[in-house]
């Protein structure tokens, strides 16, 4: 329920297992700086992490997820996913993930490199 999410949030009781997966849909950290959007160790109890964020450096989120051993899904991975889903449903034909997620992750850097 919202009110026991509130209390941890609050930091105030323990959950009572483990959650299988935390979302950061905030653009808290889209800078690289600053901390986790919720406490650090109810990140240890997730059993996969998702940013939605695709910034310039890893966030905060992801760092604090990584640095708990908790597998990550980071914001490029989601853009290239529904790009993928896309040519799919426009072609009829799914292209290959890795090939998606290597395109993805390699046009980013390019865009980086542009705009630094």
């Amino acid at each position: 329920p919202l009110s026991d999410a509130q209390r941890l949030l609050a930091g105030r009781g323990r959950p009572a297992e483990r959650f299988d997966i935390i979302v950061n849909a905030t653009r808290l950290g889209l800078d690289g700086g600053g901390r986790p959007p919720i406490p650090v160790a109810l990140l240890a109890l997730a059993r996969l992490a998702v940013d939605l964020v695709y910034a310039r450096r890893e966030t905060p989120f992801v760092r604090a997820a990584r640095a708990r051993g908790v597998p990550i899904v980071d914001g490029i991975d989601i853009l290239a996913a529904q790009g993928r889903l896309s040519f799919e449903r426009w072609f009829g034909a799914a292209p290959s993930w890795t090939i998606m997620l290597r395109g993805a992750r390699s046009a980013w850097k390019r865009r980086l490199s542009e705009t630094a």
